[in-house]
């Protein structure tokens, strides 16, 4: 975005104080004078031209004249300024200097205290690693913040005000940029090892980390609203209409903890910050969401169903990565008390009702007459097409398609004027960044917004208007972190499903660390997974490397034996040696 230059920007976001309950869009810019002329005080700075030039010069954003002169005059009523009467430059105060002081100061020791942090924590688990490698993760870590705050900072912007953000959007998800921030560096540290750094860094922040990640993100998105326009000004400093926020597949199995992804399980924490801060939202969900959660449900818990499994395999099952969260569920309950599957899912038979009973409401679709029915089937058309020309996506089926594009179409129609945030009826709560990219691309004219919306972007939009503590500050930054599934990696979840029910139905006489060791072979889940759903093949396979295990043991207790005996021999030798030599001593 040429009016800000981001880069510039990163390395001095301390400095932008984060829109708030308290913090308004007026202190902002006063606190931005402040700071400018705190760091410019060897310059001749006399009016409102010439600050809005050194905060471009010093932050890199070009912020609007018209905002500047409304702070300084507030600023010298405040007497935190002063103007010399003899050469009209601007100063600070002395009280103004020293607390601004103080405030740097104080600023360096949290980020100072922050990153001595993480790296006891990241020294814990990766001990060979040197204060090298610790400046070489810092500074990883910041490149990476760096891209993915500026990412939810313009997403969040557009949704206010698109004809400022234009073709600045990034549509990536958190793996690729990561990967990105990675790949632009000559590293000595392994990409596993900066990808488990990120995450410890902000799934295990404690208060003072959460605080600190979280403001950088809030001063990032309030640096890109001093670029916008007076209804955006206005919106920050007003109150939400009410709005229908729609819930993505993804997030209805996050609010029943049955999703892995940190941003899909962010809905329960959107559900309980909309409740506590009494914000003017009401949660839905299409009839097509329900089918989708419903289908994708029944196909994970049909192995669950078909086997009764026993305490063994519940146990080596949560040993192993891949399996779906309701199997994991599951297998975690079976482990201490054997439970029929069927008994187990029951409860999710209702699962309207357990939504409903968490506040959110079945929408009912409008009438869609025989034209509307085929531009669907023309748009899904097209969004399969969209969709295989996109790296690093995941399988998805027909109905998949067709739902996504039925809700995002609903969820169009509802907001007839599509220009403006203020007036909006209805959002899209999804993940799903190809399907925002679509929208983009297919449906959105140049002066629309979007109304897909991911849950980063959406937790940034609301936090002017809650209270952000801890537990606030924790759910945004999370949204930050790397899923454990890499959109890039063999998805093996289902072979594994599969071939622990056949451990558990036919080789119930196997070890238990045999059984462990089949599941993590990648190259026999590979074998496994071309057999699809040939059951004799299966088997062949298994019997085949149990077979070669068993070969390989007796191989390696030959082996063991003639090692010992040569010991044993090489023993008898040295004694009769030492006897010799003793005899001759005695002689």
């Amino acid at each position: 975005m040429k009016e800000l230059e981001f880069k510039k920007l990163f390395s001095k976001l301390s400095h932008i104080k984060a829109l708030s309950i308290d913090s308004k869009f007026e202190e902002i810019v006063q606190n931005l004078v402040l700071f400018v002329l705190f760091n410019s005080q060897e310059k001749s700075l006399k009016n409102d031209n010439d600050i809005k030039n050194s905060i471009n010069d010093y932050y890199g954003i070009n912020i609007k004249t018209s905002l500047i002169q409304p702070a300084i005059d507030k600023l010298l009523f405040l007497n935190k300024i002063v103007r010399d009467t003899s050469n009209r430059n601007l100063y600070l105060t002395e009280v103004s200097k020293m607390e601004i002081g103080n405030k740097n100061s104080e600023n360096s020791n949290i980020e100072q205290t922050v990153k001595e942090n993480w790296f006891k924590e990241v020294l814990n688990k990766y001990n060979f690693l040197e204060k090298r490698d610790f400046d070489e993760l810092w500074k990883l870590l910041n490149i990476y913040l760096s891209s993915i705050f500026e990412k939810n900072g313009v997403q969040t912007l557009n949704f206010l005000n698109p004809s400022i953000v234009k073709d600045d959007l990034d549509y990536r998800s958190n793996i690729l940029i990561l990967e990105s921030s990675y790949n632009n560096q000559h590293n000595k540290i392994s990409f596993e090892l900066f990808k488990d750094s990120v995450n410890m860094f902000i799934q295990n922040a404690d208060e003072i980390r959460a605080k600190y990640t979280s403001q950088l993100a809030d001063a990032t998105f309030t640096s890109f609203a001093l670029l916008s326009d007076d209804e955006t000004k206005g919106f920050l400093n007003g109150k939400f209409s009410e709005m229908r926020l729609f819930l993505d597949t993804n997030f209805i199995f996050g609010i029943l903890d049955l999703h892995k992804n940190n941003e899909d399980s962010s809905a329960k924490e959107i559900i309980e910050e909309l409740k506590k801060n009494d914000l003017p939202f009401k949660l839905m969900y299409h009839p097509e969401t329900l089918n989708e959660f419903k289908r994708t449900f029944d196909s994970k818990s049909i192995f669950l169903k078909e086997t009764k499994w026993t305490k063994e395999i519940s146990k080596i099952a949560l040993e192993i990565n891949q399996l779906s969260p309701i199997e994991e569920l599951y297998h975690k309950q079976n482990i201490n008390d054997e439970i029929d599957p069927s008994l187990f899912l029951e409860k999710y038979d209702q699962v309207d009702k357990i939504l409903s009973s968490l506040g959110l409401i079945e929408y009912n679709p409008k009438f869609q007459s025989n034209d509307e029915k085929y531009e669907i089937e023309i748009d899904v058309d097209e969004f399969q097409k969209f969709y295989d020309d996109n790296k690093n996506r995941k399988i998805k089926s027909f109905q998949s398609f067709k739902h996504d594009i039925t809700v995002l179409r609903e969820v169009r129609f509802l907001n007839p004027k599509k220009t403006k945030f203020l007036d909006s009826k209805a959002f899209f709560l999804s993940s799903d960044y190809i399907l925002g990219k679509f929208e983009k691309y297919y449906y959105k004219r140049d002066w629309e917004i979007n109304y897909l919306v991911n849950p980063s972007v959406f937790l940034q939009l609301i936090r002017p208007f809650i209270e952000n503590d801890y537990n606030s500050n924790k759910k945004f930054i999370d949204t930050f972190s790397i899923s454990d599934f890499r959109s890039f990696d063999i998805d093996y979840s289902a072979t594994k499903s599969k071939t622990l029910q056949i451990l558990n139905d036919s080789y119930f006489d196997a070890s238990y660390e045999l059984k462990v060791q089949i599941l993590r072979d990648q190259v026999l889940l590979a074998k496994l997974e071309r057999a699809e759903n040939d059951h004799n093949e299966k088997i062949k396979l298994i019997d085949t490397y149990i077979s070669a295990e068993n070969s390989k043991l007796v191989e390696e207790n030959i082996q063991i034996k003639k090692s010992y005996k040569n010991h044993n021999n090489n023993k008898i030798k040295f004694s009769i040696r030492n006897l010799e030599q003793k005899h001759i001593l005695e002689k």
